[in-house]
């Protein structure tokens, strides 16, 4: 799988994060991974100018191939640098998709990450949003955040999938405009086993840390609104010379905590820098207790840290600062003490520098909060999983499914040459309507039902929606049921190749000559319209579906542009299936989606193929309801 990783961080300088283990594990499994960066400490490079370049076979983390990274040319000024790594990235950005064609594009970034996300629509490759911060509170200055809230609530708006971290950033993504049901929880790595062997003495006496000396320990970037500062400055007025603080990590506070060291703690504050990974376990085998100070800001707010997975993979204790995410993840008994300020936490640091009982506790219950949480390789395979899922419906394009009409002629019999449920396909129009909605509604079906057993297609006409459903959905068993005799089903496998396996079977959807509680999927595209009776058909549908199933189910509204479009088709002569009518007992699509929430729990509403569009452009309405806790005649869900 190709993948296309667009972010505004710097890969190679930063401390390794989510990302980092995530993408080079993939590259690791033999994926091709492409990573977008941003020269974060750009002011310590010589020249004005950088025309861009590109690393190979990056590794921070792992051995193996590595990904390749390319950065794009920048310009060493402030403001006017980002603006034209922002037009570089963007024209980068084109130029990968238009190239080497990447498999799924992941947006990561802000600024870029709008524009990537319409370039990867514009050329037909699926995107997925990884949301690991609050993006906007992390704009400065300042007054730019109102746009860049802006540009967040877009980008989380349209984006087909989000995968976020935890729960707290779940209820972010919601609260800017993701719909709850593409928001997707794959939760941060944790590897126990790393410092299992490490010798915390070796550290301790190269930096002069005595055995009965209480070492702190702080991983990560020097934000502004990290506390370590203030967590400095508490210890200091302590005065307790058995507790030491060793800060491994660069950024904006890496000056004022030399002058801190200078002027306040001496040698009690022990300030490295960047360092390499590869010493970080030996680093945190050397702690008697780690610390996470942080304000409470709108940054912090949503979001659990990487550096608190390190902690407690390592069995180190925590003092952490109330963050609310951080509490709702973890909770109480997790081995980590929630403190109100850095006041409060040197303090207990003093305290549990004389219970080493205490620390021991703790210490134990960190391990068993590491032991339950997931491997840094169940992360990846779940996170995979997510991209392939959108990378399947993504992959389907209307001129690999539906036959031609040369092709269509020659073997259908001469009364099903022009209808035969594929005629819209070749109006101008409608041919680009039906492909949108084709891929619209096939990825609301991956994104409600991912591994269905059984999948049924009503009123599959010649298997261009059930080749479809064969292709996504590989090992699954996909069944077509049309009111075709069986003369012209054969017909599917030689029109459709992709439909080579399905099972085709002949009767209506009102008295399906099916079993009960067989799929977990059913699929009907434009059909119940046609249906006489479509109340029967929705009861049937609900009697065909599995105890928790789902059903995906588009009707036509009435737009009134489109629906001139009909009309001059109609007088055209092409005949195909493209009337705007209700056939049956209901008259207006309302009156079909009052009835369908009577059956159905609601899972996603929306219009299609246009979402963005106003209700003149409008073609159909896509409804996702699954067999849920309620009877006929109630809904529990308001909509």
């Amino acid at each position: 799988m190709r993948i296309l990783l667009v972010q505004e961080s710097d890969w190679l300088r930063r401390n390794p994060v989510q990302q980092h283990h995530i993408m080079e594990r993939l590259a690791a499994r033999g994926h091709q991974v492409v990573v977008l960066d941003y020269p974060i400490r750009w002011r310590d490079e010589p020249g004005k100018w950088d025309r861009g370049r590109v690393h190979p076979g990056v590794r921070r983390l792992l051995p193996g191939p590595g990904v390749t990274v390319v950065r794009p040319a920048h310009l060493r000024v402030p403001t006017v640098g980002k603006l034209v790594w922002l037009l570089a990235s963007v024209r980068e950005c084109w130029r990968q998709l238009r190239q080497w064609r990447p498999d799924v594009v992941v947006v990561m970034g802000l600024s870029n990450g709008l524009p990537a996300l319409l370039l990867a629509r514009l050329c037909g490759v699926p995107a997925v949003v990884y949301l690991i911060d609050a993006l906007h509170t992390l704009v400065e200055p300042r007054i730019l955040r109102p746009l860049a809230a802006a540009c967040e609530r877009t980008l989380l708006r349209f984006a087909p999938k989000v995968v976020v971290l935890n729960r707290a950033l779940a209820r972010y993504a919601v609260a800017m405009g993701a719909a709850p049901q593409r928001v997707r929880t794959v939760p941060t790595g944790v590897e126990p086993q790393r410092v299992a062997d490490r010798d915390r003495q070796e550290v301790r006496r190269a930096h002069g840390i005595a055995p009965e000396e209480m070492l702190l320990l702080y991983l990560g970037w020097l934000y502004p609104f990290c506390g370590i500062d203030r967590l400095a400055r508490a210890l200091a007025r302590q005065g307790d010379a058995r507790i030491k603080l060793m800060v491994v990590g660069d950024g904006d506070l890496l000056p004022e905590l030399e002058r801190i060291r200078a002027e306040e703690l001496g040698q009690r504050l022990i300030v490295l820098g960047r360092r390499p990974p590869s010493e970080l376990p030996a680093l945190l085998a050397a702690a008697d207790a780690c610390v996470l100070p942080a304000e409470p800001n709108a940054t912090m707010r949503h979001i659990v840290p990487a550096k608190l997975y390190e902690y407690l993979g390592a069995g180190k204790p925590v003092l952490a600062t109330r963050l609310p995410g951080v509490v709702e993840e973890f909770g109480d008994g997790a081995g980590i003490l929630f403190l109100r300020d850095a006041e409060a936490m040197a303090a207990t640091a003093v305290r549990l520098a004389s219970s080493p009982w205490e620390l021991a506790r703790l210490r134990a219950m960190a391990r068993a909060t590491a032991a339950r949480a997931w491997s840094w390789e169940e992360a990846t395979t779940a996170f995979l999983q997510e991209i392939e899922e959108e990378g399947r419906a993504g992959e389907l394009a209307l001129g690999t499914i539906v036959p031609s009409r040369r092709r269509v002629e020659r073997c259908l019999p001469e009364g099903y040459r022009r209808y035969a449920g594929i005629g819209p396909y070749y109006l101008p129009v409608f041919g680009a309507i039906y492909a949108r909605r084709l891929r619209i509604c096939l990825q609301a079906a991956l994104r409600h039902a991912p591994r269905p057993r059984a999948v049924l297609d009503v009123g599959c006409g010649l298997g261009i929606t059930s080749g479809a459903l064969a292709r996504i959905y590989p090992g699954a068993e996909i069944v077509g049921l049309d009111l075709y005799d069986q003369e012209v089903l054969a017909h599917a496998p030689r029109l459709v190749p992709a439909a080579a396996g399905v099972t085709f079977v002949t009767g209506s959807i009102e008295a399906a000559p099916l079993e009960a509680h067989r799929f977990d999927l059913v699929v009907a595209l434009d059909v119940l319209e046609h249906v006489p009776h479509p109340e029967r058909a929705l009861r049937e549908i609900r009697r065909l579906l599995a105890p928790g199933g789902t059903c995906v189910i588009s009707v036509p509204v009435e737009s009134p542009v489109l629906g001139l479009v009909r009309y001059i088709a109609l007088l055209g002569g092409r005949r195909g299936n493209v009337s705007p009518h209700w056939h049956g007992t209901f008259r207006h699509v309302g009156e079909f989606e009052r009835y369908w929430r009577r059956l159905f729990e609601p899972v996603e509403r929306r219009c299609v193929p246009f979402a963005w569009a106003p209700r003149a452009l409008n073609y159909g309405l896509l409804l996702v309801g699954r067999v849920g806790d309620h009877h006929e005649g109630r809904s529990r869900t308001p909509w």
